[in-house]
């Protein structure tokens, strides 16, 4: 693999050869000792052997699947790719005898590179809507829009300042309690993807939902795992905890929800997010008991 090629590049490869049933384009792409970090209840990988025997299985079990990319930034150490798995569920795949549906699975990743090829991936996908789909419960329509993203200002300290803002939202939301920060988002916010939202959420209904995944668990907190700032957005998976409450048949544990949002600014406030939400890892927790 030439050396030419970009961190960007080598993920928008590897996409391709999956959408085209390529796969030896991933080759060179991965160190050997490749690690997908997943949240619970998906499978994750260990090594590129172990990738590229799951995505081959993948191909065996869905037609027609294919990776739809949304969104890439990112620089020679750190990629963030947002994009979806549409496929047909035609095979047993994660347990799941075939349903003929067709369905699609939003996707967040977090790239992380060594030596110009890729070393991990911290990855968060929509689980929740692809079992939805597969029951027919949901469709498989576009889960996130096409919608115009400014690419930033070339002002190199503005991502930082961005990340700021960013932080101090989330972690008055979750950790500080009371009201937020509401001129931190532009008039025209939308928020995408979240789970339970038919449409889009605007600055104020965004703000009420991250109230309520704090209010969600007893002592909540939320922690910051990795923010990536770029001119493109503002990348950032954190998890937020709490105990959980109790039922006629569970008593209270300590669950850990994992999220990912990708963020855009305009004049200088938020304007949109993407985000994923792993009410699904939550659920698998809760029926086993206990949190990772």
């Amino acid at each position: 693999m030439s050396t030419r090629l970009s961190s960007i590049d080598i993920v928008s490869r590897c996409v391709q050869g999956f959408s085209s049933q390529q796969l030896g384009q991933l080759d060179n792409c991965f160190k050997p000792d490749y690690a997908r970090y997943v949240t619970p209840g998906v499978p994750g990988v260990r090594s590129y052997s172990e990738h590229l025997a799951e995505l081959r299985n993948r191909h065996s079990k869905l037609s027609s699947a294919r990776f739809d990319m949304h969104e890439i930034f990112g620089d020679e150490n750190t990629v963030i790719a947002r994009f979806v798995l549409s496929a047909q569920h035609t095979g047993d795949f994660l347990g799941i005898p075939a349903t003929g549906r067709a369905f699609i699975r939003p996707q967040i990743c977090f790239f992380h590179f060594k030596d110009m090829q890729i070393a991990d991936n911290y990855s968060f996908v929509d689980m929740q809507l692809m079992l939805d789909c597969l029951r027919g419960q949901r469709s498989d329509t576009e889960h996130w829009p096409r919608v115009p993203i400014a690419q930033g200002k070339a002002d190199p300290l503005l991502p930082a300042v961005q990340a700021k803002k960013v932080s101090a939202l989330l972690e008055h939301a979750f950790n500080a309690g009371g009201p937020v920060h509401e001129d931190a988002l532009h008039e025209d916010f939308r928020a995408y993807g979240l789970p339970g939202a038919a449409a889009p959420l605007t600055g104020p209904e965004y703000l009420a939902f991250l109230r309520s995944r704090r209010d969600r668990y007893r002592a909540a907190s939320m922690s910051i795992d990795e923010m990536y700032a770029h001119a493109a957005g503002v990348a950032v998976r954190y998890t937020v905890r709490g105990e959980s409450a109790a039922t006629a048949v569970r008593a209270p544990i300590i669950v850990s929800e994992q999220c990912a949002t990708i963020f855009h600014f305009a004049d200088e406030r938020m304007v949109n997010a993407f985000a994923i939400l792993d009410s699904y890892g939550v659920q698998v927790q809760l029926d086993a008991g206990q949190a990772p």
